[in-house]
């Protein structure tokens, strides 16, 4: 689908040349929305490094998926926004949950070590370092334990909510999610403390 230069096309439009694999409609759709998506992912995120990934992950996806947007069911800005708000609620609960495990570890990690922070910006730093290192340990994990510590910790759910997900027997993933969480603590413990 090739359209006229000079025209002024509707959203609708555009996204439906996009479909086609039109970049200068891209160009011109990203150019009109960049700035509802960014400012709606940063509502919900209220940080903008997180704020302009989902704009960017939102945008790639248009691109991708732009034949799956059907004008009869909406508009183009409304598919957008919604798309822009999932995402961004999904970033913010993700982070929720990446945080919740960090705090975890590093309450254990206070109480067994006495540990104070001296200053907000040595809280700040220390706070990032945790999360790297806490990422980095996930790699040593089996992948039934780190899919089971994902969807308890990652995805928000009880762990009797994890085991119907994974379709396990409620013991099985309370193990693999204790055994696991066993693992990380040791080797947080044992690499960089």
């Amino acid at each position: 689908m090739k359209l006229d230069a000079g025209v002024a096309l509707s959203d609708d439009l555009l996204l439906q040349a996009v479909a086609h694999q039109d970049q200068s409609s891209f160009a011109e759709l990203h150019s009109r929305l960049v700035g509802l998506v960014y400012s709606t992912a940063y509502r919900v995120l209220n940080d903008p490094d997180d704020a302009r990934e989902v704009t960017q992950d939102v945008f790639t996806h248009v691109w991708e998926k732009a034949r799956q947007f059907e004008t009869r069911k909406g508009k183009a800005t409304t598919w957008v926004y919604a798309m822009t708000r999932n995402r961004a609620i999904d970033r913010l609960r993700s982070n929720r949950r990446r945080f919740r495990l960090r705090d975890e570890f590093l309450e254990e990690r206070k109480v067994n070590e006495g540990f104070r922070t001296s200053s907000p910006a040595m809280a700040e730093y220390e706070r990032k370092d945790e999360m790297v290192r806490v990422g980095e340990a996930m790699a040593i994990l089996t992948p039934e334990q780190r899919e089971a510590i994902e969807l308890v910790y990652g995805k928000d759910l009880t762990v009797k909510e994890a085991s119907e997900w994974l379709e396990l027997p409620l013991g099985t993933v309370k193990a693999r999610v204790r055994r696991g969480l066993a693992a990380l603590r040791q080797e947080l413990d044992t690499n960089g403390r």
